[in-house]
This record gives C-alpha cells, sequence and structure tokens, in this order.
C-alpha cells in the first residue's frame, strides 16, 4: 500500500470519528441529581442530543429542571410526563426522539469523573455496538459495610469484581425495546430492563466491551446501605427473574454468587455469610411470590371466563 492510499484511509477513518454524534438518554424522577449529572457533562459536551425524560411533573412542581435546561447552550429536549410510566417506558419514549444511531444511557444518579462522551465515540468509531463501564462509589462516600459480601454489592448499583454491562449503556440501529415491567416505577424495586435487554441486543451483534476508562461516579442514597432495603431488592430480583423469564438461569447466578461467600471466603465474618443466606432466601421466596402470583392471576381469568360464559347462556 503506498503512502498516499495509507492518508487517504487514516483521514477518512478520521472524518468519521468527527461525524459521531450521541443521543444521550438520561430518565430522572430526581430533579437535582439529574442538574448534577448535566452540570459535570457540561465541559465534555460537544454538540451530541440530550433527551431528558421526567418521569412525573409532580417530582418537579416547581419546573427547576426546565429552567435550567433554558440556560444551556445545548441540543437538549426536555419531555416532562404527566404521570409516573416507569424506568423502562421512558426509555423506549428516549430512544424514539433520539436523532442519532449511537444511543447511551445515563442514570441521573452518576456523575462523569473524565471524559466519558468521547470515550464512548473512540470505542463506537471501532465497531463496537454495546459498551459499557463501572460504576463506582464516590471517594466522599461513607464505607460500604463490612457485612455486605461483595457478591452483593450489584444491588446497591455498585461494580465490584465482576464486569458485567449495565444501565449506562447504548443501542444502534436496532429495533428493540425495553422490556416495560422490568423497569422501576415508584416504590417497586423490579430491576433487570438493561441487562435483558442488552442480552437481547448481543443476539444480533457480539461486538461489545466492557472499558474501565468508563467509569463514572454513581451517587446513590445512602439508604441503600440499609439491610431492610437490601431484603426488599433481593426479593424483587428474585420476581424480576420470573417476569424476564430467567428463573433457572438467575438461581444458578444467586447460587454461585452464595456458593463463593459460604465456601470459598474463609475471612469473611459470620455475620457477612448470613446476610449472604438471607438475601439468598429472599431472593427465592421472591421467585415463588411472583409464580403463585402469575398463577393465581390465571385462575381468577379463567373463572371470570367460565362465568361470563354461564351469564350468557341464560
Amino acid at each position: 500500500m503506498s503512502w498516499k492510499s495509507a492518508l487517504k484511509i487514516y483521514k477518512k477513518n478520521n472524518f468519521k470519528k468527527k461525524q459521531i454524534k450521541l443521543s444521550i438518554i438520561i430518565c430522572t424522577i430526581r430533579v437535582k441529581k439529574c442538574m448534577n449529572l448535566i452540570h459535570s457533562m457540561k465541559k465534555y459536551y460537544n454538540n451530541d442530543q440530550i433527551i431528558i425524560i421526567l418521569d412525573g411533573i409532580q417530582y418537579d412542581p416547581e419546573r427547576y429542571l426546565y429552567n435550567y435546561c433554558k440556560t444551556l447552550n445545548f441540543d437538549i429536549e426536555l419531555v416532562e410526563n404527566a404521570s409516573n410510566l416507569g424506568l423502562s417506558q421512558c426509555r423506549n419514549i428516549g430512544m424514539q426522539k433520539s436523532k442519532y444511531n449511537h444511543v447511551i444511557f445515563f442514570d441521573d444518579d452518576i456523575e462523569l469523573i473524565s471524559d466519558s462522551i468521547s470515550i464512548y465515540k473512540k470505542y463506537f468509531s471501532l465497531g463496537y455496538d454495546v459498551i459499557g463501564g463501572p460504576l463506582m462509589i464516590p471517594v466522599s462516600y461513607k464505607t460500604i459495610p463490612f457485612w455486605l459480601p461483595k457478591g452483593y454489592y450489584s444491588l446497591l448499583g455498585i461494580h465490584s469484581f465482576h464486569k458485567k454491562i449495565w444501565g449506562g449503556n447504548l443501542v444502534r440501529e436496532n429495533q428493540l425495546k425495553f422490556q416495560e415491567n422490568l423497569g422501576r416505577r415508584g416504590n417497586q424495586l423490579q430491576s433487570g430492563d438493561d441487562t435483558t435487554f442488552i442480552k437481547n441486543l448481543l443476539i444480533y451483534t457480539q461486538k461489545n466491551i466492557f472499558v474501565e476508562k468508563l467509569a463514572v461516579e454513581h451517587h446513590i442514597n445512602t439508604y441503600r446501605y440499609k439491610l431492610k432495603y437490601l431484603v426488599r431488592r433481593s426479593f424483587w430480583q428474585g420476581r424480576s427473574e420470573v417476569r424476564r423469564g430467567s428463573v433457572y438461569s438467575g438461581i444458578i447466578k444467586e447460587y454461585n454468587r452464595s456458593k463463593s461467600i459460604f465456601f470459598k471466603k474463609i475471612n469473611e465474618n459470620i455475620l457477612s455469610l448470613l446476610i449472604g443466606k438471607c438475601l439468598f432466601s429472599f431472593f427465592l421466596l421472591g421467585i415463588l411470590f411472583e409464580t403463585v402470583f402469575n398463577i393465581s392471576i390465571k385462575i381468577l381469568k379463567k373463572i371470570n371466563h367460565i362465568l361470563q360464559h354461564k351469564r350468557a347462556i341464560k
């Protein structure tokens, strides 16, 4: 290959890199945290589209977010839902409004600590379709409770030793939608809409990568440190596995977490072992509850159908 041909290819590739634009979707019910996220994005913004879905006008009656967006010289669109629709439905609305093929989802309680936007563009330009990075606990936060096994850090929304792509991720030229009964809504803690979405996306492409440099701070509410929350979260995790049709693989996943706690981590304290068993038990209870609930609904529908049929005969 001549140097002229090489230069031509180099210019062509760099031109393509420069042309990559992102649609960044943020779904929120926490206005202050959302504004902190946007503030952290300011110095990295490069004419990309930002779509904010406020999932319920009751969460911002003073319209602070609306007024804040008006002060920004960004390509930004604020969608204000009249009522709470749930996280998954909001993400689907955001994708419908996206102008570009490269879409990133940022949770409203994260903050950028590096130029993640440029890093995303870099890996998009290299041909990757699914990209993610670590969700880290902020340096200013108090230490995660010693009694919580590391295998269960995911219940907090924090990466520990595993490198799995979660919510702040993307799709390119695909008509997939998020499964709406898995997205958070109100006080319900169902989960897995993002990992299910990514799993389905990977049916069409295997070009995925987990990039350590994409680390962001996850400013979770520290009430998640409490056992009461963790028990509810484990219970809803079990319910979610039924909804996503992955009970068997979900049990294996949780069992492996438990096995690593129960047998491999000799230096773990007894309290940590008991907490692990407790969370695993509530996970199984969630599976049982959702299964019985679904069966009950089917039986009630069947009975109602029979009664309606009898009334029609009379």
